[in-house]
């Protein structure tokens, strides 16, 4: 489903608003650890209670440029 989170993309949208995963797991009150799992390299969608707290931390109208931007940048890179 095109809506989802992948957790390659939740990684690039908290870099592409300034935040750290320390700085996301500070937010939502788990470990570091759990959040670096979350957003291991990899093309498995996040739970969707992760999405709506990111998107709360880093605002809307960031979260939704920081996803297309993360989404285009994604598939260029499949392309080559």
């Amino acid at each position: 489903m095109k809506n989802d989170v992948t957790n390659r993309e939740l990684s690039m949208i908290l870099k592409t608003c300034g935040y750290f995963q320390a700085d996301f797991a500070r937010f939502i009150d788990r470990s570091p650890a759990f959040v670096h799992k979350l957003c291991l390299n990899y093309d498995y969608p996040v739970p969707y209670r992760w999405v709506e707290q990111a998107r709360i931390m880093v605002g809307a109208e960031n979260f939704e440029a920081a996803l297309e931007q993360a989404r285009e940048y994604i598939e260029s890179r499949r392309k080559t």
